[in-house]
C-alpha cells in the first residue's frame, strides 16, 4: 500500500496588517484569516497526480487540490473540506506545497483529515466524488481518489505547523497494455470501451473519518469508455481507475479509430479489485469489424405536422433503405456485414419519402461516398413543404422577362402554362409576368366610365396538392412574399379543382383577401413583404389559387388601371391544429 506524507507550514495571510518573526508574536485572533501551506515531499509530476508506468511511484503536479477537515474536541467541524491548491515546487527537496486562506482557529486539541483531489461535494465528515465512465487513459489526480488518516494535533497558528498526514488510496487501477504486434485492426486506437461484470464508476462517498471503510459507490455503470488525447500503437499502455469491486463474469472490449471499428473480444475474470492496487492486463486489439455502417436522422422540417416513418428510394422509385420508424433517438442505420462494394451508393441521386398522418412528401438528395467499414453519416434530411417555389428555375423563352397578356384591356385572357418557362408541371397563370431567376408577377385590370366599371382578372395558380393524402382533407399555411404596385389593390388566396391553364374567371373557394398597401419602384428584384393565408378544406385534387384584385368604385371618366402583385418564396405547409 502506497501512503503520502504531510507537512503543513502556515504563513501570515496578506489581510494581516503586520506579522513578527517571532512564533509568540504570530497567534492571530479569530477574526483574521492566515495562509497555510501543506508540504508534500514528493516528485512533481508533469500534469496532474500521476502513476509512473515504470517505478509505480505516485506524483504530485501544479493544480492539484486537496481538501483539509479539522474538528475539534467538541465535535466542532472548524475546517470542513477545505481546499488547499498547490503552489510551489522544491525541486532542491522534492517538495510540493499546497495552499489556502483559513479563518484563524481557536487554540485548542483537533482531529485532522485529508482527502485528495478537491471533492465535488463535502457534507460534514463525508465527501462525494465522481469515478468518470470517460477517462483519458491515464492515472492522474482526478480519478486517484485518497484519504488520509485521522491525526490529532494543535490549532493551526500564522507561522510553521507540521502535521503528519498519510494518504491512502481508494480506488484500484488497472494497467492495460496492447502486446507488441498485438493490434489486429490495423488502426491506432483513439477510443476504447470496457464493460466489466459490476459496477465500476459513478459516484462515490467516501467517509474521511476511517481511510479503511470502504466508500459507497452509487448510480454505477459498468463500462468504461477511453477517449485517448494521442492514439495508442501496438506496445503502449493506458490506465483505468475503478471502483474495488469484486469480478465474477465476463470482461467484454472494444477498440475504434477514426470510425474503424474492432470486433469485440471478451475474456472471464473472478478477481477482489483491492484499493491501492493494481492490474496489469494484456489484451490484443481484435481483427477489424467488417461492418459498414449508414446512418440517417432527420433535421428541418416544413411539413407543418410529425412524420411518422420515411423511406429512402432510387430515382425510380425502387426501395434502397427503410422504411424507417421514427424514434426518439432520431437515428436510422443501415448496416452490411462482410466486404462492402460502393458504386451503387456513393454520389447516387436518391429521394427520401416521408410521411406524416395527412401527408406524403420527397426530398431528393446526393448520397455522400459511403467508406467501408466504418458508420457513415449522411447530412440530417429536411422534410419538405408541401409544396415550394423559390422562382429561381424562372426562365424567359427570349431575353430576361417574359409577359402573357398582362395588360391586355376589356377581355379575360386565356390562362397559359408556365412550364414553358421553367416551373414545374401544373403551374399556370393568366395576365401573368416574370424575370428570369427572380420573381413572377400578376396583373387584374380595372376599367370604368359613367360611374360603370368592369375587372379584368389574372391569377396564378400552383400544381395539385398531390403530397396530401387520399381521402384526407386538411387546413393549409400559404406563405409568400408579395407586393403591390398600384393602390386599392389587395390579394385574394384560396383553392381550385380546375385543372389546366385557368384563366382570372375561375371560381376560388375558401379564400380569404390580404390588403396590400402599394409600394413604389416595386421590381422583379425587390424583397417583398412576406405574407400569409390559411386555407381549409384542401385535398389532394386542390390547387392553391393567388389573384390580384381592387376595391375601386365607378368613376365618370374613362380609365383604366393596371393593379400588378409580385410573388416570390411560395411555401405550402399543412396548418397545425
Amino acid at each position: 500500500m502506497k501512503t503520502r506524507f504531510l507537512i503543513l507550514l502556515a504563513i501570515c495571510s496578506t489581510v494581516v496588517a503586520a506579522c513578527s518573526k517571532n512564533d509568540t508574536e504570530m497567534t492571530a485572533p479569530d477574526s483574521e484569516s492566515i495562509e497555510v501551506s501543506l508540504g508534500l515531499p514528493l516528485a512533481v509530476a508533469e500534469s496532474r497526480t500521476t502513476v509512473d508506468d515504470t517505478t509505480g511511484e505516485t506524483t504530485w503536479s501544479a493544480g492539484d487540490k486537496i481538501a483539509l477537515w479539522a474538528t475539534s474536541n467538541d465535535g466542532t467541524n472548524v475546517l470542513e473540506g477545505s481546499i488547499f491548491t498547490m503552489w510551489h515546487y522544491d525541486a532542491s527537496y522534492a517538495s510540493a506545497y499546497f495552499t489556502a486562506t483559513i479563518n484563524a482557529m481557536p487554540e485548542g486539541e483537533y482531529t485532522y483529515r485529508a482527502a485528495s483531489p478537491a471533492p465535488t461535494a463535502v457534507e460534514g465528515l463525508t465527501a462525494t466524488y465522481t469515478i468518470p465512465s470517460v477517462q483519458n487513459g491515464r492515472n492522474d489526480s482526478l480519478t486517484d481518489i485518497m484519504v488520509a488518516a485521522p491525526i490529532s494535533a494543535a490549532q493551526l497558528n500564522a507561522g510553521r505547523n507540521e502535521l503528519d498526514l498519510r494518504f491512502k488510496h481508494l480506488l484500484h487501477a488497472v494497467k492495460i497494455t496492447i502486446p507488441a504486434e498485438g493490434n489486429m485492426m490495423g488502426h491506432p486506437v483513439t477510443r476504447f470501451t470496457m464493460t466489466f461484470p459490476a459496477a465500476v464508476t459513478g459516484t462515490l462517498k467516501v467517509d474521511v473519518t476511517d481511510p479503511a471503510a470502504v466508500p459507497t459507490l452509487e448510480n454505477g455503470s459498468n463500462t468504461v469508455t477511453f477517449e485517448f488525447d494521442e492514439p495508442k500503437q501496438a506496445g503502449d499502455s493506458f490506465w483505468a481507475t475503478i471502483y474495488p469491486a469484486y469480478l465474477d463474469g465476463e470482461i467484454r472490449y472494444t477498440a475504434y479509430s477514426d470510425g474503424y471499428t474492432s470486433k469485440e473480444k471478451s475474456f472471464t475474470v473472478t478477481k477482489q479489485c483491492e484499493a491501492g492496487h493494481v492490474t496489469p492486463m494484456q489484451l490484443t486489439i481484435p481483427a477489424l469489424d467488417l461492418t459498414t455502417t449508414i446512418a440517417f436522422s432527420i433535421g428541418e422540417s416544413h411539413l407543418g405536422e410529425e412524420i411518422s416513418s420515411f423511406t429512402i428510394t432510387d430515382a425510380n422509385g425502387s426501395p434502397l433503405f427503410g422504411p424507417f420508424q421514427r424514434n426518439d433517438e432520431n437515428l436510422y442505420t443501415v448496416s452490411f456485414d462482410g466486404e462492402f462494394f460502393t458504386p451503387s451508393y456513393s454520389g447516387q441521386q436518391v429521394k427520401a419519402s416521408f410521411e406524416s398522418e395527412n401527408a406524403i412528401v420527397t426530398q431528393t438528395f446526393t448520397m455522400p461516398e459511403i467508406v467501408p467499414y466504418v458508420t457513415t453519416t449522411v447530412a440530417p434530411l429536411t422534410v419538405p413543404y408541401l409544396l415550394y417555389e423559390d422562382f429561381s428555375g424562372l426562365k424567359a423563352t427570349s431575353g430576361d422577362t417574359f409577359s402573357e397578356s398582362e395588360t391586355v384591356r376589356s377581355t379575360t385572357p386565356d390562362g397559359v402554362s408556365l412550364t414553358q418557362y421553367g416551373l414545374a408541371e401544373g403551374w399556370s397563370g393568366a395576365r401573368v409576368g416574370g424575370q428570369t431567376g427572380l420573381s413572377i408577377r400578376v396583373n387584374t385590370g380595372f376599367e370604368t366610365g359613367l360611374f360603370a366599371k368592369a375587372t379584368y382578372k389574372g391569377q396564378l395558380d400552383t400544381p395539385q396538392l398531390t403530397g396530401i393524402k387520399e381521402g384526407k382533407t386538411v387546413t393549409v399555411k400559404v406563405e409568400f412574399n408579395a407586393d403591390a404596385a398600384g393602390d386599392y389593390t389587395t390579394c385574394y388566396v384560396g383553392n381550385i379543382t380546375a385543372t389546366g391553364a385557368v384563366n382570372g374567371e375561375t371560381a376560388i373557394s375558401n379564400g380569404t383577401t390580404i390588403n396590400m398597401t402599394a409600394v413604389s419602384g416595386v421590381t422583379f428584384s425587390s424583397v417583398f413583404t412576406q405574407r400569409s393565408a390559411t386555407i381549409p378544406n384542401c385535398t389532394n385534387a386542390h390547387r392553391i389559387a393567388l389573384q390580384p384584385n381592387n376595391t375601386r368604385s365607378g368613376e365618370l371618366t374613362l380609365k383604366y388601371y393596371d393593379h400588378f402583385i409580385y410573388f416570390d418564396n411560395i411555401k405550402i405547409s399543412i396548418q397545425n391544429q
